[in-house]
């Protein structure tokens, strides 16, 4: 058996990845069943009010103006305008179903890489427990914080932990990148552009989970680079930010690429 090359961090990555893809592919083939179908067209006639019935008698009689004086013609046109809006509306349903679930594989993919994060981080102080010096004065809190006996490997455990979170909470992946270049001596291979698709994908995930898909000065700041990196004009305050099945399969690639570069450094440092 050919020895791997990859992390059990990146390892891990790319299992995931496998499924997410496999999730897009059963995507693009499944469908509402026919039980939810019908679901959505009741939900269409709850909301028809009385107000809406006399939308269509109006329109019903602005088109045909003879109709208001032949009650059975004006029922069938106002019932033929009743299932053209039923159509539309369970065809503009199942495009916010089809978006849901691309939203969901963006922010699912973004905990996929924290994940990579963490774990590849964490081999790093492991091989490399020099490092672990810099963040002292947050081992020495948190072993004080410790108020009954540990054994050395819960102990070891923790004081990794702590070094972990310090090198990646509240930080931004390309913040994240050079602090492992500088403190562990990486010089990973990264494509710039793939950087800042990374920023903007991440950024991406942000509007989704947290303000309703609506784009933000954060989304803004956080993403300029790959905008005028790549020439596109930039969403406006308040716009939404929409995602696809192609957005999703795109920024699969990209983070891919980025970790893979990453990685290669991790694991030469890490053997």
């Amino acid at each position: 058996m050919i020895p791997s090359t990859l992390t059990s961090a990146l390892l891990t990555f790319n299992e995931n990845v496998t499924r997410l893809n496999r999730f897009l592919q059963l995507a693009r083939t499944l469908d509402l069943s026919d039980a939810e179908t019908l679901q959505l067209k009741q939900e269409f006639y709850w909301q028809v009010t009385s107000d809406g019935v006399n939308k269509f008698r109006d329109v019903a009689i602005a088109k045909q103006p003879t109709l208001e004086f032949d009650p059975l013609e004006l029922f069938k046109e106002i019932t033929k305008l009743q299932k053209e809006s039923e159509e539309d509306y369970v065809v503009e349903q199942l495009g916010l179903y089809h978006r849901l679930r691309a939203e969901l594989t963006i922010i699912q993919l973004i905990a996929m890489v924290d994940g990579y994060r963490t774990d590849a981080t964490t081999l790093l102080f492991q091989k490399k427990t020099a490092s672990l010096i810099k963040h002292k004065s947050d081992i020495v809190k948190l072993l004080s914080d410790v108020s009954s006996p540990l054994n050395w490997n819960d102990l070891y455990e923790d004081i990794i932990r702590v070094a972990v979170s310090n090198m990646t909470r509240n930080i931004k992946y390309r913040g994240w990148i050079e602090k492992i270049k500088n403190e562990f001596s990486l010089t990973p291979t990264l494509v710039p552009l793939d950087v800042d698709q990374f920023e903007e994908i991440i950024a991406t995930r942000n509007l989704l989970a947290h303000n309703g898909c609506i784009v933000s000065q954060d989304y803004i700041d956080r993403s300029d680079a790959y905008y005028r990196h790549t020439g596109q004009v930039m969403l406006p305050i308040g716009s939404q930010r929409l995602v696809d099945q192609n957005y999703c399969t795109n920024a699969i690639q990209c983070i891919s690429r980025v970790l893979q570069a990453i990685d290669l450094e991790v694991y030469r440092v890490t053997i």
